[in-house]
C-alpha cells in the first residue's frame, strides 16, 4: 500500500502542471502513463503533486 502524501491536488491542477488538458490527463491515467491518483470514493481522485512534478521532470530529461 502506498504511503499517502500530504501534497494532494485535484486533476485540474495536475493537468496544468503537465501542460495538458484534463481530458488528456484522464486518458494518460487510464493508460497508466502518469502516476496513479489516490481514490477517495467514486467521484474523488487526487494526485500527488510531488509525483506529478517528478513525472514531468523525467519526461523533460527523456525528451532533451
Amino acid at each position: 500500500m502506498r504511503e499517502i502524501d500530504p501534497d494532494l491536488i485535484r486533476r485540474e491542477a495536475a493537468a496544468a502542471i503537465l501542460g495538458i488538458s484534463v481530458r488528456q490527463l484522464d486518458r494518460l491515467t487510464a493508460q497508466r502513463k502518469v502516476p496513479e491518483p489516490y481514490k477517495y470514493g467514486p467521484n474523488c481522485s487526487l494526485f500527488s503533486e510531488r509525483e506529478i512534478l517528478a513525472h514531468r521532470e523525467a519526461g523533460q530529461r527523456k525528451a532533451g
